[in-house]
């Protein structure tokens, strides 16, 4: 699909920081201060799929991987 897993990964971990970043910008307004925490929380809920899509997204992978995985 011409996915690269690394790039993913470190725009994964931007949008973290930034959302981090984000909440000590925003400490002193409650709304857009839980906004970013829940952008947040969500980003780590996908960081836990990154290590899948890294072995997806392997250009070592055949299609006779894929027949063995389906």
């Amino acid at each position: 699909m011409g996915i690269n897993a690394d790039s993913v990964a470190d725009d994964v971990e931007n949008m973290w920081k930034t959302m981090y970043k984000l909440q000590k910008t925003f400490s002193d307004l409650a709304g857009p201060r839980r906004v970013a925490a829940t952008v947040q929380k969500q980003i780590e809920r996908f960081k836990q799929f990154l290590p899948l899509l890294a072995t997806i997204c392997n250009p070592g992978l055949r299609e006779r991987h894929w027949e063995e995985v389906s």
